[in-house]
């Protein structure tokens, strides 16, 4: 089940999505098509919908990009980068099954600038922390300077595969630009633009020393540029995970008031979502169902809403309902027929389901239309 979290404008993250079973699908290609298809997807959405970009890296198996949401859209940002990216990457592949793993995506907040540094420094040596290429910036993918931070803009032309010009429901343009904004946390930190490139370049050096000595101690060589390019993308990655690992929500770059501050505020928000929501099936398939069959009692059928179900034998205090419009007869909450237009009666299969106790699972929200 997701991750309830909340969506707050202003907020700086760092993005990771995976590859399906950690395959090199995102891998750079030789002429610069993969990398073509991630700018322009990236672009695209990212001018959609607000969202600055501060780095990205275009590894084999995944991407990672740290943003700030604006307009506090980073939901629909995420929908339709990876949608688009997916999609793209499926034709120019040939790939015919699903692309991303289903995790949900791995959104970490950065609450302090030493977070936004932290983070920043690991996106960027991440090809040489994963044995790609002993230099992080001789990557052949999609990945940017510490001096290019805040100056670079992409421009980048709308690939030849599966963006059509004609869409009517999309105007993917010619070119789109994506420019790389330096993070306002690190220009008020450090006081300027080349400040805050030199203080991140510094951090950069220490990560890839401290990567390339950890890969010397256990007899691991690098990858070259060239080999990266070359390798097949139904490759996949090998290299030791833990199973069942906790993902983190948000990063404080070791600073105890700004973690204990996180805490307090993913604790409030957690109490404050577990208050609002209803315990139990929804109170509006519950409520419908009770309006259209009056005097049946529903607690010992079996009705499943999304992944609850509720056993037979198990009495069930449901929750009050609203009650209904004064106005509002069994024919507003009647359900819709085959080809939509309303019906008084119930279908066999949710009278079945409901006052029968069958134990098959049925989405009964799906099932009711109210009328406009």
């Amino acid at each position: 089940m997701p991750l309830a979290r909340p969506v707050l404008p202003g907020k700086t993250y760092m993005l990771t999505r995976r590859a399906t079973r950690r395959r090199w699908l995102l891998r750079p290609d030789a002429n610069g098509r993969s990398q073509q298809i991630y700018l322009y997807t990236l672009g695209y959405n990212a001018n959609e919908h607000g969202i600055l970009v501060h780095n990205l890296c275009q590894m084999s198996s995944h991407d990672h990009e740290t943003i700030t949401d604006v307009l506090g859209t980073l939901p629909l940002f995420l929908r339709g980068f990876h949608r688009d990216l997916a999609n793209a990457m499926k034709c120019h592949r040939g790939w015919s099954g699903e692309f991303y793993d289903k995790n949900q995506t791995s959104r970490v907040e950065l609450t302090s600038p030493a977070a936004v540094l932290e983070e920043m420094a690991y996106v960027l040596v991440n090809p040489t922390d994963s044995g790609g290429v002993w230099d992080y910036e001789a990557w052949p993918g999609v990945t940017v300077k510490c001096n290019e931070i805040g100056e670079k803009v992409f421009a980048v032309k709308r690939p030849e595969v599966y963006f059509d010009p004609n869409n009517k429901e999309k105007n993917w343009p010619d070119e789109i630009e994506l420019r790389i904004v330096m993070p306002e946390t690190l220009l008020r930190e450090y006081g300027g633009l080349k400040e805050a490139q030199q203080a991140l370049k510094s951090r950069c050096e220490v990560l890839a020393d401290k990567a390339r000595t950890e890969r010397r101690k256990l007899g691991l060589a690098f990858g070259t540029p060239a080999s990266a390019v070359q390798s097949k993308f139904t490759r996949r990655s090998s290299s030791y995970e833990v199973f069942g690992a906790l993902r983190p929500t948000f990063a404080t770059g070791g600073e105890p008031e700004a973690a204990e501050q996180a805490r307090e505020a993913r604790a409030q928000f957690l109490s404050e979502y577990v208050s609002y929501r209803v315990p139990g099936p929804s109170p509006g398939t519950h409520s419908c169902v009770r309006t259209l069959i009056r005097g049946v009692n529903l607690q010992p059928a079996c009705v499943s809403v999304h992944r609850f179900s509720i056993p037979r034998h198990a009495p069930i205090p449901y929750p009050a309902s609203p009650a209904a419009p004064a106005d509002a007869t069994v024919s507003d909450f009647a359900p819709a027929t085959m080809d939509g237009s309303p019906s008084a009666d119930l279908p066999p299969r949710a009278v079945q389901s409901v006052a029968g106790g069958c134990r098959r699972k049925t989405h009964l929200h799906t099932l009711w239309r109210r009328r406009a």
